[in-house]
């Protein structure tokens, strides 16, 4: 149900994400303590210099990577939210 990617409740490409992104950091945590610096890949790099690279393309492949990752993690709220919400006397939502 949510390892299958035919399903709408797939969520294989948040946990990607997270093996990709955040458990070799885990790994380093040890050395966090140590220097009391933080430890990851983009270190250094501030967040204009990201969002520059995602206007450009130069990151597409992990600008697509995240939007799927967070679409499986939004999806389950917003389906609640529509099925317990009466949203009908709203013209918009912000």
């Amino acid at each position: 149900m949510f390892l299958d990617k035919i399903k709408s409740t797939y969520i294989g490409d948040v946990i990607a994400m997270f093996d990709e992104r955040l458990y070799k950091r885990w790994d380093k945590l040890s050395e966090a303590l140590k220097t009391n610096k933080p430890i990851g890949e983009g270190q250094g790099e501030d967040i204009e210099s990201i969002f520059d690279k995602g206007k450009s393309n130069q990151e597409i492949e992990q600008l697509q990577k995240f939007t799927h990752a967070m679409y499986g993690v939004s999806i389950w709220p917003a389906m609640a939210l529509a099925k317990n919400v009466d949203f009908s006397n709203h013209k918009k939502m912000m």
